[in-house]
């Protein structure tokens, strides 16, 4: 489905009920002014209004046999014509939202909602998509591997759509030759890090991070090794601010949502806290996390914790 963003008219113009108010609306004001004309009957309210009614009602159910039947000039006129208008409408929508993305270069909303819109079958030229979406991954958010299933997809596509094949080809070759260099020292330098947060030295883990986040600055992982750090080092409020930071580039960081809540917890920032398992619990709660449970756990004893504390406050003499 495309991102909501209708107003109540809209809705109305897209329901049920629109073709039979207003067709009908239209046919019985008209029938009900020639048979006053013609009978030279004075007009009385209540028999136009009445008089609409039937008409409306005989509209709907004419339309909803149509629609169902769907064939000859009720599907032309209810039908397709309403398919295609719909279909037409829900492009817009998500084109507009993708380009809202881009003009604030929210990547990671952008990359969700091209997506969403290749999924939902509606694109007309999903190859394309699918090179965005590489791109995307391989320029903006670093994300090699996705950018190498973004151009492999798109491969696939342009077999059907014939274009875009030499680009994709081009980028898969530069992304493979790429990852058997800089991967390789990407993954050396966190083996570092952990190594020294395995054996309890702190700054060097600290320096390293600090190096890994200035050579690959649009990363989220070396901001993600800080807190992790700051965390070892009981500086809860520091190590919040980083998850705090990768959530900001990576929504969708299932270890950093967690850990945030783990580090306002041990600051004693307890309303934070609670708000932090929340946002977790919504965001990842149908997800098969193995620390479903543990937050669960954590979001009622902190629950019981506040209420125990506003009962107290309430108790405490002036």
């Amino acid at each position: 489905m495309p991102p909501k963003d209708m107003g109540s008219l809209r809705r109305f113009m897209e329901s049920d009920f629109a073709v039979p108010v207003l067709g009908g609306g239209g046919i019985g004001t008209g029938l009900y002014t020639l048979l006053v004309f013609v009978t030279g009957s004075p007009f009385r309210l209540t028999s136009y209004l009445g008089f609409l009614a039937v008409i409306i009602l005989i509209s709907y159910f004419v339309h909803r046999q149509m629609n169902r039947v769907g064939s000859g000039m009720g599907d032309l006129l209810f039908g397709t014509g309403r398919k295609v208008e719909d279909s037409f409408y829900e492009r817009e929508v998500w084109k507009e939202h993708i380009a809202k993305a881009e003009r604030a270069e929210n990547y990671y909303e952008q990359a969700s909602l091209l997506k969403g819109y290749l999924q939902s079958g509606l694109m007309e030229y999903p190859v394309t998509a699918a090179m965005k979406l590489a791109q995307l991954y391989e320029e903006k958010l670093i994300r090699p591997q996705d950018a190498l299933y973004w151009y492999r997809k798109a491969l696939t596509l342009s077999e059907e759509a014939g274009v875009h094949r030499a680009e994709a080809e081009s980028a898969i070759d530069r992304l493979r030759l790429a990852a058997s260099t800089s991967d390789l020292d990407y993954r050396q330098r966190e083996e570092k890090i952990a190594k020294a947060l395995e054996n309890s030295e702190f700054e060097s883990a600290m320096e390293q991070a600090k190096e890994l986040q200035r050579l690959y600055p649009k990363l989220s992982s070396p901001v993600f090794y800080l807190g992790v750090i700051a965390s070892r080092l009981n500086n809860h409020a520091l190590a919040a601010a980083h998850y705090r930071e990768v959530l900001e580039r990576e929504p969708d960081h299932e270890r950093a949502a967690f850990n945030l809540a783990i580090a306002f917890q041990k600051a004693e920032r307890d309303l934070e806290a609670r708000d932090a398992w929340q946002r977790y619990l919504e965001r990842f709660g149908q997800t098969d996390s193995i620390h479903i449970e543990t937050a669960k756990s954590a979001l009622v004893e902190l629950a019981q914790k506040l209420q125990s504390d506003l009962s107290t406050a309430m108790h405490e003499p002036e």
